[in-house]
């Protein structure tokens, strides 16, 4: 959560409330998994959790679970 506050504060959005709209929430949320997988190169494993996360503090404010598609993270049998 301190990640995604400190990122909103930072971020300047345009959208509504994201701590007191669905709307505005998702919005954010969708934001911020762009910022985790770019600019910090988190793994999908790392994104997902982060969401989960979300889920429950969002479900906790009322606004229930976020709207958003997680990543499939790599199979485990993968070539490298």
């Amino acid at each position: 959560m301190r990640g995604l506050l400190s990122w909103l504060d930072s971020a300047g959005l345009d959208s509504a409330d994201p701590l007191a709209d669905a709307h505005g929430r998702d919005f954010a949320v969708r934001d911020y998994k762009t910022h985790l997988k770019t600019v910090r190169n988190q793994s999908a494993h790392t994104v997902n959790a982060h969401i989960t996360a979300l889920d429950h503090f969002f479900g906790h404010l009322g606004l229930g679970a976020v709207l958003m598609r997680r990543d499939e993270p790599p199979s485990a049998h993968a070539v490298r």
